[in-house]
């Protein structure tokens, strides 16, 4: 998986960056976006949040996964880049709620997986 295109056009998949924590749960949430045929995923351990915002500028992807526990000054620097990006989307999980806060200005309960993916990939 190459990290930078020379040509946006040639990718053709919606690219997901995932900031994820260490926790097992969070290794299958990346390998379950993985499968997915449309989405194109890449993934930033949480404990190197200061990559995050120059990853961001090189992908421009069209969602952010993040866990809750992200800091909140970390969260709020994602979140301010939907001024610059109207079109990207936050999908913060809550694993403790079993919910997903997805920031273009809807909340999404998980009951099943595919509750997650139609999160993730809804255009």
């Amino acid at each position: 998986m190459d990290l930078f295109f020379e040509n946006q056009a040639e990718c053709k998949l919606q690219r997901v960056l995932v900031l994820s924590s260490e926790q097992p749960v969070w290794v299958g949430i990346i390998a379950i976006l993985g499968k997915e045929s449309d989405l194109d995923v890449f993934t930033l351990p949480m404990g190197e949040q200061g990559k995050a915002l120059q990853m961001i500028e090189h992908l421009k992807p069209a969602v952010i996964v993040v866990d809750e526990k992200l800091p909140a000054e970390e969260l709020a620097k994602i979140l301010s880049l939907q001024k610059a990006y109207a079109d990207l989307r936050v999908v913060v999980v809550s694993l403790r709620e079993n919910q997903l806060q997805v920031f273009d200005k809807r909340a999404v309960m998980v009951h099943e997986l595919r509750d997650f993916i139609a999160a993730v990939q809804s255009r």
